[in-house]
């Protein structure tokens, strides 16, 4: 029955060109001209982040310390912060171009973890990031392509 409720709201999505979608009571922006089809998919089919939403929710409680490295959309931080409070989250991100997305997105749920727009280094020296358009291959590293 939840395959089938899932299925149905996804294709509901696709037709009304749903600019969000909230998974876990998280709200997240879902823009066909912002987000790429095949995280928008992933949103709308309500798998989006599925493991590590799923650990969370069996193993974070109000109090514990959260720390995320790369924030992508915002949506584990937005998870943990709504669970133990948004002052016991910090989240890195390297990629300067989804900042303002980001905190589009804490704004939409009215939290605010505690974002470091920054790449994490072991000897703490700053580097290049190459953004890609496609999200997921933005890297410290040149993949070209």
């Amino acid at each position: 029955m939840k395959r089938l409720a899932r299925s149905l709201r996804k294709k509901y999505r696709y037709l009304v060109d749903a600019r969000t979608v909230t998974i876990d009571g998280v709200t997240l922006i879902s823009d066909k001209g912002r987000i790429p089809h095949y995280l928008r998919d992933l949103m709308y089919r309500e798998v989006y982040e599925d493991t590590e939403r799923n650990v969370l929710l069996k193993i974070l409680k109000p109090g514990h310390r959260v720390v995320e490295f790369g924030t992508g959309l915002g949506f584990i931080s937005l998870l943990a912060a709504k669970i133990c409070g948004p002052e016991k989250v910090n989240t890195y991100e390297a990629n300067p171009t989804i900042e303002a997305l980001i905190r589009e997105n804490f704004q939409l749920n009215r939290v605010n973890p505690c974002l470091h727009m920054a790449a994490v280094t072991r000897d703490g020296r700053r580097l290049l990031f190459n953004a890609s358009d496609n999200i997921i291959s933005s890297s410290a590293f040149d993949r070209g392509d």
